[in-house]
């Protein structure tokens, strides 16, 4: 009987081992860190349960994207204003503009430039007015589509994110 960890379990460790040490991470498939280009989420971050073991839902998080082949990496990190903690499946890319536009269209609030281990925020955070996701939108829009429940309507109706 082979009781050597599965890729994902490593994958899994490494993330809480940063989550706990650092903060936060963001870790290529292979667990290891991601140290150039620009983390965007893939819009469906989970907050980790603090009453269930961390390793259970991690894992889970993990396998779940891998088998969707869902992003180049994952993010982890410590919401210091909830108490929570949070991983995603991310996508890593090269260029800041074009992070900032992918981030945008998925409803991110940030990118995180790994060069420089910096979270960038978007302009213009909002919350829907019809199911109060929150999320960023462009410039000069005549109206706004939330990326979470399709609502479209005016500005007015997504009071900025506070």
């Amino acid at each position: 009987m082979n009781n050597a960890p599965t890729y994902n379990e490593r994958t899994t460790r490494a993330l809480l081992n940063e989550l706990t040490t650092n903060g936060g991470c963001t870790l290529q498939h292979d667990g290891v860190r991601a140290r150039d280009g620009y983390a965007v989420g893939l819009g469906g971050a989970e907050a980790l349960d603090p009453k269930r073991p961390y390793f259970v839902q991690v894992l889970r998080i993990v396998d779940r994207a891998r088998k969707a082949n869902a992003g180049t990496a994952f993010g982890a990190w410590h919401d210091s204003a909830t108490g929570l903690d949070y991983v995603e499946p991310v996508e890593v890319l090269s260029c800041r503009l074009a992070a900032t536009q992918v981030a945008r269209v998925r409803g991110e609030l940030a990118i995180f430039d790994l060069a420089n281990n910096a979270e960038i925020r978007l302009q213009n955070p909002v919350t829907c007015g019809q199911c109060g996701h929150g999320f960023s939108h462009a410039d000069a829009l005549e109206q706004i589509t939330c990326p979470a429940c399709g609502f479209t309507s005016e500005p007015c109706d997504f009071p900025d994110a506070r």
